[in-house]
């Protein structure tokens, strides 16, 4: 009987500490978007804005749509499809027709900017990635986790973007600049390969 409550003893206090260690998780994982301090990269990014000219609504959804769009449209994408792609993915999230309309038109511009017609080149070579998910282990250990909207690559190396259509984009830009120089160091980790990043305002 002794020995058994020794065994039974000795038993509970290895289950218990082999419980403590597996509660301590291996991995910090965290989203892009939550990231808001230094990376340890000093990748230089890129503000460009589209048409400060060109008038269209805001928040989220149309947000939500314009990347949406932008994802699922061709880089050569022609009136028809864009009209159908706005169509559709409007519909998807319950857009007004003003929003539907105003996304056709900045995705439209968006196409025609030389940073896309770039891409669209890389893509014709094989080189572009767009809607790209990417993983980064920070200098303190934390996993971080993202999607790329866009990157191609020349012979200089990556071209990183991120598609932001804020109407106030100096709101947010310290943590825009934080993410997309993430998007860039990853990018560059993985390929081996230096990277600039972008800023695309639409």
């Amino acid at each position: 009987m002794k020995q058994d409550r020794e065994r039974f003893v000795a038993w509970r206090i290895q289950r218990g500490g082999v419980i403590d260690r597996a509660s301590v998780p291996t991995l910090r994982v965290r989203r892009a978007t939550d990231i808001v301090s230094d990376i340890g990269t000093d990748i230089p990014v890129s503000v460009v804005e589209l048409d400060p000219g060109l008038p269209h609504p805001g928040g989220p959804r149309f947000g939500s749509l314009v990347h949406a769009i932008l994802a699922a449209v061709d880089l050569d994408a022609d009136q028809m499809r864009l009209h159908e792609a706005a169509r559709v993915e409007g519909r998807i999230r319950g857009a007004t027709d003003e929003e539907i309309a105003g996304a056709k038109m900045l995705v439209e511009a968006t196409l025609a900017h030389p940073l896309l017609r770039r891409a669209a080149a890389a893509l014709g070579r094989g080189c572009c990635r767009r809607e790209v998910p990417i993983t980064l282990k920070t200098q303190d250990g934390v996993l971080v986790e993202g999607v790329v909207d866009l990157a191609f690559h020349e012979e200089i190396g990556w071209t990183v973007i991120d598609f932001k259509t804020d109407q106030d984009l100096a709101k947010g830009l310290g943590i825009y600049r934080d993410q997309v120089r993430l998007y860039a160091q990853a990018v560059a980790d993985a390929t081996g390969q230096p990277a600039e990043a972008v800023l695309l305002k639409l």
